[in-house]
Order: structure tokens, then sequence, then C-alpha cells
């Protein structure tokens, strides 16, 4: 919908305080193989380690599974979170997803361990209309992140990760509410660690993997990056509950990738706008200049696209 009012944030809430609690590893699902306190290299691409990746996370007060294959993390948490089953945040991560979800219900593709792929959890206090934008700051702290590790990502709105104009990682988020009215975030987040022959072929398109910018030890740091973007994540949610995404417009629009570029924003209906892309507003809006006139775009309604033909646009 363009140019549509979007409910401003809502005051500020009781942040959650989760700093003095301790993880909890649940083991779910997978062969005693794939769980182990210490591995050999030649089994690092086989297994995600829970016990190591709560380590990496320490004292964050998230509850940690690691499952060999489930169809998509994003739906398992949806479904508890529907049934009142989570009290506390949740981290949900598979070594591979026969049915992976991403923006609009595209599929994510990735073959086993080629990917990281998870789900974060967490009690949610603002209303759904509220927080349409808490996936552009999600997706700026995860590329934050990557950045302070030498990783020179951008931000595609409003949920797209491009490493030198390529996709590197999707994030999508959803609100779930139980019978009792309670309300659970659910952050999703794939990221490509070394993407095969197959799965380029399928996305039929180029993309991005972490393994351009850490070499091919990166399948052995998969623990290593999982810990340092969930709670990255869970920091920037939890921020967002309290303050709102006005005071991430300027640290977003200076990653914003196609800013000050010709841009096409196509919708599901196949509706085209053309224009200059100018940046995102304080709720998080995509502000575009269609000849002269400025349009407000909510996030999540529209794909964006390079201008087709404009040579100052990489591909993505």
């Amino acid at each position: 919908m363009l140019n549509s009012p979007w409910p401003p944030s809502a005051p500020s809430i009781r942040d959650l305080d989760l700093s003095a609690r301790k993880c909890t590893v649940r083991k779910i699902a997978v062969p005693p193989q794939s769980l182990r306190t210490s591995r050999s290299p030649s089994k690092a691409e086989n297994t995600l380690d829970a016990a190591v990746l709560a380590r990496q996370l320490g004292a964050s007060g998230i509850d940690i599974e690691v499952v060999a294959s489930t169809a998509s993390t994003n739906s398992d948490l949806l479904a508890r979170a529907r049934a009142g089953a989570l009290l506390r945040p949740v981290l949900r991560a598979a070594h591979t997803q026969t049915a992976g979800r991403g923006q609009r219900g595209r599929g994510w593709h990735a073959s086993p361990g080629s990917a990281l792929l998870f789900s974060l959890a967490l009690p949610w206090q603002l209303d759904p209309l509220t927080t349409p934008a808490v996936t552009l700051a999600c997706g700026l702290a995860a590329a934050k992140c990557l950045r302070r590790h030498d990783v020179p990502v951008a931000v595609k709105w409003p949920n797209d990760i491009l490493l030198h104009g390529n996709k590197l990682a999707g994030i999508l988020t959803e609100v779930a509410q139980s019978e009792n009215g309670a309300s659970t975030l659910v952050i999703g987040m794939g990221l490509n660690l070394r993407p095969d022959a197959r799965v380029r072929t399928v996305v039929g398109r180029a993309v991005a993997d972490l393994a351009q910018c850490l070499g091919e030890e990166v399948a052995q740091m998969r623990e290593l990056w999982l810990a340092r973007l969930a709670a990255a994540l869970l920091a920037a949610a939890r921020d967002y509950q309290a303050q709102g995404f006005a005071g991430l417009r300027e640290a977003y629009n200076a990653l914003l990738a196609y800013r000050g570029q010709p841009v096409q924003l196509r919708g599901a209906d196949g509706l085209a706008h053309s224009g200059l892309a100018l940046g995102v507003d304080d709720t998080g809006r995509l502000l575009l200049d269609c000849a002269g006139s400025r349009l407000a775009i909510a996030s999540g309604e529209l794909s964006l696209r390079p201008e087709p033909g404009d040579p100052q646009v990489e591909a993505a």
C-alpha cells in the first residue's frame, strides 16, 4: 500500500532483562553422534554442536535447540508459540531444512551444512501493527555484526543482506499469538556459508557466501557465527521493543543498498513503480522519488530491484 499511514511506534515498554540468566541446551531429534563437546575437523561439516554453541553464547538467556533436520525452524517455533509453549527466548538451529521459507512464502534453498539456518523466538509486547520495522532493525544488527568481522555487507530493503551486490542472507520476522493473547516474535535467518553447485542452479542467479571473505575454514566456524548473529538479533529485538526504529534510521540508511540510485519496486500483483531510492523514514518505510512525487512504501509489501539496464547497480 502506497502512502498509507503506518502506526507510530508504541510507547517504551519494559525491556527484557536476560543478562543474568543462563543458557539451557536442548538436544532434540538429533543422532547421538551429531551432538558432542568436541569434534575433529573432518566432522565439522556434518554436525552443529549444541555444547559449543552454548559456550559461545554464554549467559545470554537463550534456550538452545539443535536439530539435524526440520521443515522450517520458523514454523516450528510459531506452532509452539501459538500453543503458548514459549515463555523465554529460544534459539532453534538446523543442519538442514526441507521447507525453509523466505519473504512472501518463497523457499530458501540450502544443501545440508551449506548455510546457517536458525530462528530465534522471544516474548513480544508490541502490537503486530507496530512491528514490521523490526525486520529492518534485525537486518541492520546482523549487517553490523558481519561488518565488524571484515565482511563488507549492505542491507537491501526490507529483509536481505548483500555482499558484493549479491544475496548473502535473508531475514524473516513473524508474530504469533496464543489463545490467551500472549505474543511471540520469531526471527528467522538464513546465511550462505558455501552453497554448492546444485543450490546455485536451483536459485538461478548469483549468490554470495561467507567463504568469499573468510575462506573455506568458515565451515568450522558455524557455531561461532551462529552465536554472534543470534546475540545481535536478540539485542536488536529488545532495543526495538524499548525504543522503536527512529533512532536506527540514520545507521540503516548509511548501509542501504541502491540508495540514491534508480530502482524498481514490484508487488505480488505485478504492479511496478520506478524511481530514485532516497532511504527509509522513521518507521522503516522506503522513500521513493518518482519523477518529483515522493512515495512512502511500507516494509514487506514490495520487493526492491535495481532498474533494468542501470549500469550503476549490481544485480542482486
